[in-house]
């Protein structure tokens, strides 16, 4: 019988292994270790880090959800009701105008993790129209790496354009 406490040293290997550059993991390595402030937690959170994107690119290879169809080009397919579907994302290699560092709810709690999921690379929400009552918030503030804070309130549709 396979146990399943293999898995995460083997998917932690496999991270490090096809993790495109070793600059990469000093990257996030230096992100982790400037909000943490400790070298044994930013490790830790590194190597977590690591092994989840690891763990969803095989995910990603065996169950084939998501196909390059040409450079920097992709369909992400899925299955809804047994119908299946595609949606056809483009990606923009090089530096984005800005990315979001921190999402907060009215209550000022981080909600980063949940949004983020839903915005895309673009961070335009793979071009649908989203507000804040959506995901059951008021209110939601976006911290930007130019310095922004975009706040977003009721019905009023989230775009950074």
């Amino acid at each position: 019988m396979f146990n399943y406490i293999y898995i995460v040293p083997i998917v932690a290997l496999l991270g490090f292994i096809i993790y495109p550059s070793l600059s990469g993991v000093s990257m996030i390595y230096e992100m982790n270790y400037k909000k943490e402030k400790s070298v044994s937690k930013a490790i830790k959170k590194t190597v977590k880090t690591i092994t989840w994107v690891g763990y969803l690119m095989l995910y990603q290879k065996i169950y084939k959800n998501l196909v390059m169809v040409k450079k920097n080009e992709y369909d992400v397919h899925y299955v809804y009701h047994g119908q299946l579907y595609k949606i056809k994302c483009k990606y923009n290699s090089g530096p984005q105008p800005f990315q979001v560092l921190m999402i907060t709810n009215q209550n000022s709690d981080d909600i980063t993790k949940e949004i983020n999921a839903y915005m895309g690379p673009k961070y335009n929400f793979h071009n649908l129209q989203y507000s804040p009552l959506d995901f059951q918030n008021e209110q939601m503030s976006f911290y930007l790496s130019n310095g922004e804070t975009k706040t977003f309130s009721g019905k009023e549709i989230i775009k950074f354009t």
